[in-house]
């Protein structure tokens, strides 16, 4: 159960359940009897799923999480804690809540949109994003350093970025092939993005209609 702790999630919101066995996504529904305290039975064998293929520990991981959601009957809370326990009352899965705020974190991105999908290269692990506390944003963009104000809000369930006018500096770099390109549909993707949604240590961030621009991992904390 600690390596499903580090990998794996679990949200609800309107009757569903959603999140990643640490290979695939999935949603699906769930029950609760009116009648039986902290009732819960996850319908795994209704839930829709990505296809990814995870050799190895990342199949084996995902099938013991997949187990544990089907052979829930029941949750327990805690401080930050979700425990699911099967009918007999064992413990199957332990879920922390994970952190959803943003200033004060540094990522590395992942994949950017590029105005046809949302692509990844190894030119992204040269670009990176810099939340601080005091509303400014920064980071590398591959070739150039960034830089731009923001500012957070809610919107019903929604958390909102507005990111302002993007700052970069001028640096021509002609190697590796592609970089310059794809510098600036990062920068672009990212002057876009109108609301965020953080689980732990991944950031996806989306355009104000909904289609996903940035996924972004955590890295160290700034101080």
């Amino acid at each position: 159960l600690n390596q499903i702790e580090r990998s794996a999630t679990l949200g609800f919101a309107q009757g569903s359940v959603h999140g990643n066995d640490g290979c695939n996504t999935f949603n699906g529904p769930y029950e609760q009897k009116t009648r039986v305290t902290n009732s819960l039975r996850i319908l795994t064998d209704k839930f829709m799923s990505t296809m990814m293929a995870c050799p190895g520990t990342g199949s084996a991981l995902a099938n013991a999480y997949l187990q544990a959601l089907k052979q829930t009957a029941a949750y327990r809370l805690q401080p930050n804690t979700l425990i699911l326990v099967d009918a007999k009352g064992k413990m199957l899965a332990k879920l922390t809540q994970p952190a959803t705020t943003l200033p004060g974190t540094h990522w590395q991105l992942i994949s950017y949109n590029n105005g046809k999908a949302l692509v990844g290269s190894p030119n992204t692990a040269k670009m990176n994003l810099v939340f601080d506390k005091s509303g400014q944003l920064s980071g590398n963009g591959g070739c150039n350093l960034y830089h731009a104000g923001y500012k957070l809000s809610k919107q019903g369930d929604l958390d909102i970025i507005a990111v302002q006018p993007i700052a970069a500096t001028r640096k021509m770099c002609m190697q590796p092939p592609n970089l310059m390109a794809e510098e600036g549909h990062f920068l672009r993707a990212l002057q876009q993005v109108h609301q965020y949604h953080r689980s732990g240590n991944r950031l996806d961030m989306y355009d104000k209609h909904g289609t996903r621009m940035l996924t972004l991992s955590s890295l160290a904390p700034q101080p």
